[in-house]
């Protein structure tokens, strides 16, 4: 059963929804799959960004703030080994706006958008892609792929 937007407008803009009611259900420890049962589907392509750099006591509370601020909705923050995972509703250009926002509160801001590297923060970003979290497991794979490669050519190869 699909929900859509009201208002939708072709420049994907912003729909008008109860932002607050899905931000009251991430703080008081609401899991991912509750807040996207509050919000419509189809309204507008999901942007992923990856932040690392922030302390865990004070991250989630910045992030609620920045997103209420810009009127996006955030369907969750997920903590891997201090990298912050940021999935919001709206296109990377409005997400920008909270990554600057944030960038004000850590020196060590940093931020990924799509398949890109996730340490460095793209100068203009202009992509409007969905990703996920398997990036991770690609960066994973091409690690121990090399490193594979390496410890076959050291044994098998370097006396040839």
């Amino acid at each position: 059963m699909s929900r859509t937007c009201p208002n939708q407008s072709m420049d994907h803009a912003l729909p008008s929804y109860d932002t607050d009611s899905t931000l009251m259900s991430l703080s008081s420890e609401g899991s991912k799959e509750e807040a996207t049962k509050l919000l419509p589907v189809n309204c507008v392509e999901l942007s992923t960004v990856y932040i690392t750099g922030f302390q865990p006591d004070t991250t989630q509370d910045n992030l609620l703030t920045s997103v209420k601020q810009y009127g996006i909705v955030l369907v969750s923050t997920q903590i891997i080994k201090h990298k912050y995972i940021l999935v919001q509703m709206g296109s990377p250009p409005e997400a920008q706006r909270v990554i600057d926002y944030l960038g004000n509160l850590s020196n060590n801001l940093k931020c990924s958008w799509g398949k890109k590297n996730i340490v460095d923060c793209p100068d203009n970003v202009t992509e409007n892609n969905r990703c996920d979290v398997f990036v991770f497991l690609s960066e994973l794979y091409r690690i121990f792929s090399f490193l594979i490669f390496q410890i076959y050519f050291v044994l098998f190869c370097e006396n040839i």
